[in-house]
């Protein structure tokens, strides 16, 4: 995972993609675009800092008051503390630039090459490098394993790895589902992996392959699972169902029915789905 962030922050550019929008056209004008991708930029900036918002505002309004909650040009001095509390926090934002998910590609890696330099006894880092940060924590990579930190260390680096991939256009490539074929205990739900040099697709846990007329099963297999991956769920989950699915479970004698009844019993359905205990009174 270090090296891919090194390799990645490596071809990492801050040049605009030259492809056009099309379709509807809603796209800003050009003379309104940037001529370079500011997230890029901001990843490359030392001073980019990863900050967690906070539930709380720093700074409330103060409590309303007979000539309102609080005035623009007075000396109330609920008012006073407010505005200049208020521009205490919109100056640190202003030098706090960053998100929860956009922070420097350097401060990330050197954050965590600065603890190990303190606990390890280290000669501290002249002028920081990605590359040289890297290497730091690739050569202590052990000791770093052992600590009760390592998860911390793992989430941030994952997060860095992921927003660059995004950035560079090189995710890793996903499995197109889940192998449904039976084993000893249960289905295999192994990743199924699409080969289109080759024309099949073949599971890495069973080894099963489907090529040919096959895959049009397998096509509609995965079809299934989406839609089962999409439905919604009660908040014991429990499956919600369509209403033809309620119609062909016998729960209702038509489909009129299930509107009917959802509307006199003053439920709506969740994306056209229902839950079937809506409709215990009513039978086919």
């Amino acid at each position: 995972m270090l090296r891919e962030v090194e390799e990645e922050s490596a071809i990492l550019s801050a040049v605009p993609s030259m492809e056009i929008r099309s379709g509807s056209g809603k796209g800003s004008p050009a003379a309104e675009r940037s001529p370079a991708r500011l997230d890029v930029i901001a990843m490359r900036d030392r001073r980019t800092r990863r900050w967690e918002p906070d539930d709380q505002p720093r700074y409330s309004a103060p409590a309303p008051k007979s000539y309102g909650p609080w005035c623009l040009f007075c000396d109330h001095d609920t008012c006073v503390a407010w505005r200049a509390g208020r521009r205490r926090d919109l100056h640190d934002d202003e030098y706090d630039a960053g998100s929860a998910n956009l922070a420097s590609i350097l401060d990330e890696l050197h954050n965590w090459a600065r603890l190990v330099r303190e606990e390890r006894d280290l000669t501290p880092a002249g002028d920081a490098t990605i590359v040289g940060e890297r290497m730091l924590l690739t050569r202590h990579l052990d000791w770093i394993a052992a600590q009760p930190w390592v998860d911390e260390v793992y989430a941030d680096l994952s997060r860095l790895r992921g927003r660059l991939k995004s950035l560079n256009g090189t995710q890793d490539e996903k499995p197109v589902g889940r192998c449904y074929l039976p084993d000893q205990d249960g289905p295999c739900n192994g990743p199924i992996w699409m080969d289109l040099i080759n024309g099949h697709a073949s599971c890495s846990r069973c080894r099963q392959t489907w090529d040919g007329p096959q895959l049009v099963m397998l096509t509609v297999e995965m079809e299934q699972q989406r839609r089962e991956a999409a439905r919604p769920r009660t908040t014991d989950g429990r499956p919600m169902l369509t209403a033809e699915e309620l119609v062909a479970q016998g729960v209702v004698s038509s489909v009129s029915n299930v509107r009917v009844a959802a509307h006199r019993n003053g439920q709506r359905a969740v994306t056209g789905h229902y839950d079937p205990e809506w409709f215990g009174k009513v039978s086919a």
